[in-house]
Formats: structure tokens, sequence, C-alpha cells
């Protein structure tokens, strides 16, 4: 059990530490064809075109959290905070618990000024509370203490 801890751990810090993107594993050819294409639109600034590309593998994959993910930081760097949020609360509503990768992805510095992005980092809190009791964690990482919201 706490090797299985301690592997979800790693996961969780190592996302947060090396990248700002989720890496997308689609289940067809095209849905993987479009994340390529959207993803190299992103990465040459034009987020409105990758969000609809993203928007079209959303249909085809259905809810991934990687991909929705990519899509609130797409979101937020078209400055659509409603749509980011709208994205991120889904996100969160699934369980999400990496508080890390909310508050060190800069890419979200436009959304953290607003009281829904407390609201949104006390409910992965409340996710993550909820895990410990769910698996008898006795010992959690000091991140999850004393996290940084970034201001």
């Amino acid at each position: 059990m706490k090797e299985i801890i301690v592997a979800f751990l790693f996961l969780v810090v190592y996302n947060s530490l090396f990248g700002q993107r989720y890496e997308i594993h689609p289940s067809t050819k095209e849905a993987k064809d479009l994340i390529y294409k959207a993803d190299s639109l992103f990465f040459e600034n034009n987020i409105e075109e990758s969000i609809n590309l993203y928007n079209r593998v959303h249909e085809i994959e259905g809810y991934s959290t990687d991909l929705m993910l990519n899509l609130a930081n797409m979101y937020s760097q078209d400055n659509d905070s409603i749509a980011s949020f709208k994205t991120l609360n889904l996100i969160v509503d699934s369980g999400f618990i990496d508080i890390q990768y909310l508050s060190k992805n800069t890419d979200f510095s436009n959304l953290v000024k607003s009281p829904k992005w407390f609201a949104l980092i006390n409910r992965c809190l409340d996710n993550l509370a909820a895990l410990t009791i769910k698996e008898g964690i006795k010992y959690i990482p000091d991140w999850a203490c004393n996290y940084n919201i970034m201001v």
C-alpha cells in the first residue's frame, strides 16, 4: 500500500515539476493527429484554433483530465476566464488533487486574483482530504499542507 501511495505522489510531483502541459494518450489515430496539430498551433500562439481542435478531441475521446487541463490552460491563455474556470471546475469535480500543478502553473496567473481561484484550490484540498481518509494515509507531504498559491 505504501508503494502505491509513494508512486502516486511521485507522479503528482513529477507532472508539476517537468512541464505545464499534460501529455494526452488518445485511443484513436484521429484524436492523436488532432492533439499533435492542436499542440503545434498552441506553441505557434494560435490558441483559438488549438482550442477548437482540443474540443473536437474531447468530442471523440470523452472526458480526460489531462485533456481538460490543457484545455483550461488554453482558455486561460486566450483570456477566457469563464471557460477556464468552467473547465477547471469540471476537473476538480472529478476528484482532482494536484494543487501544485494549479498553483505553480504560470499560465493560470490571470486567474489567481479571482475569489473563484481560492474556492477551486480549497476544493482540491477537500479532494485531497477525502482521499487521505479513504486510503488511510497517515503522513501527507508538506506540499499538501503548506502550498503556495501564486498571487
